[in-house]
């Protein structure tokens, strides 16, 4: 009797398994084109972070996002998901497909440093799918000074030696910037005449009109422009531009013209 009651219960459960139809689902997979940015901008203007959320998987999702400023980040400071002043938020992302968001931070004018996090997960399944894109920022006040140091505009003999003008680009700021730098003023100068520039590492051969220097915090250094006039008398000016490439619209320095005369 016994072994009858086994083989029913036995022949139940093969029949239950056969029945089973319940689709088994992969875990939907949530992919950032980026996880982790540092940048600088100036305080006076809005800095936007863009990234890419992607889901590479066969299955529709709904995916959560939730944004989490730095507890120490200045409280000025306010922020933006897709330009809406929320926390949290969710969307619904097709099967391999993807969406950019977008990330605002609006310093307010107060300089300072900060960071956050956004985070991404399936509803469905946080604890295998939750992806975090970091970010940090510093809004400065300027992102460089130039300070010129001695004369912009001298007058010599074609007997005297070459010509030097210096100024100094300081970085005030607690973080390292990068100074894009160019000359340009030059096309009506002496033919003869040769315009080279040095700064505290690198001496420059006149062929290189564009360049770079990566200033410490709170360090400068020291640009200097030399005109070789080759004993050759003329008129002649350079025009150094500075400029930080990732917002150069808003850092443009061109200020300073070095003018040099050479008389017989």
């Amino acid at each position: 009797m016994k072994n009858l009651f086994a083989a029913v219960v036995m022949t139940a459960l093969l029949l239950v398994g056969a029945c089973d139809t319940t689709e088994v689902v992969d875990p939907v997979t949530v992919t950032l084109d980026k996880n982790n940015v540092s940048e600088m901008g100036l305080a006076s203007s809005s800095k936007t972070f863009e990234l890419t959320v992607s889901n590479t998987s066969s299955t529709e999702a709904t995916i959560n996002w939730e944004h989490t400023p730095g507890a120490t980040n200045p409280s000025a400071w306010t922020y933006m998901i897709n330009g809406v002043s929320v926390a949290s938020g969710s969307f619904v992302l097709a099967a391999e497909s993807d969406v950019t968001i977008s990330v605002m931070v609006m310093p307010g004018a107060t300089s300072g440093e900060g960071d956050g996090a956004l985070v991404f997960y399936d509803v469905s399944n946080q604890s295998e799918t939750s992806t975090t894109f970091n970010y940090t920022y510093s809004a400065v006040d300027a992102y460089f000074d130039i300070i010129t140091a001695g004369f912009t505009t001298q007058s010599v003999r074609v007997s005297d030696p070459d010509t030097d003008y210096h100024l100094w680009v300081k970085n005030n700021n607690n973080v390292e910037v990068t100074v894009d730098w160019m000359r340009t003023n030059e096309s009506s100068n002496p033919s003869e005449w040769m315009i080279a520039v040095c700064t505290d590492a690198t001496c420059y051969t006149p062929a290189i009109v564009q360049e770079t220097i990566t200033i410490a915090p709170g360090d400068s250094v020291d640009f200097k422009t030399t005109f070789s006039h080759v004993s050759t008398a003329g008129n002649g000016t350079s025009t150094p531009i500075f400029y930080v490439s990732s917002d150069s619209a808003n850092s443009v320095y061109n200020s300073v013209t070095f003018t040099n005369e050479v008389t017989l």
